[in-house]
């Protein structure tokens, strides 16, 4: 029978999705300081799915948190809030708000 070690490296475990998400909250978070680079909406579509219930807490939060710090990153003024309203399609858009997650009054 195989090993427990060659199991665990057959199946993706808990380790690979973590890592997986947190490149992809780097990517958001980066295309936040880039000024909404090209890119910026497919890192967006491909984080977003991570943020929902029935993953990992860990994974949630990780999800929740990045998209919390992209949008006050956003937010912080009225013109970058619009570039990147402009910039990113009605369905983008309303990942990020469905993946937020709730906000805290520390966020």
């Amino acid at each position: 029978p195989p090993s427990k070690r060659a199991a665990e490296a057959a199946e993706p475990g808990e380790g690979v999705l973590a890592s997986s998400v947190g490149g992809l909250a780097c990517a958001l978070l980066a295309a936040a300081d880039l000024g909404m680079p090209p890119w910026s909406g497919r890192a967006i579509q491909a984080l977003a799915p991570y943020g929902r219930p029935g993953l990992p807490d860990a994974t949630l939060k990780e999800v929740q948190g990045a998209i919390q710090v992209f949008l006050k990153l956003q937010q912080s003024s009225n013109r970058s809030w619009k570039e990147c309203q402009e910039k990113l399609t009605q369905s983008q858009l309303e990942l990020l708000n469905d993946s937020k997650g709730k906000l805290s009054y520390f966020s």
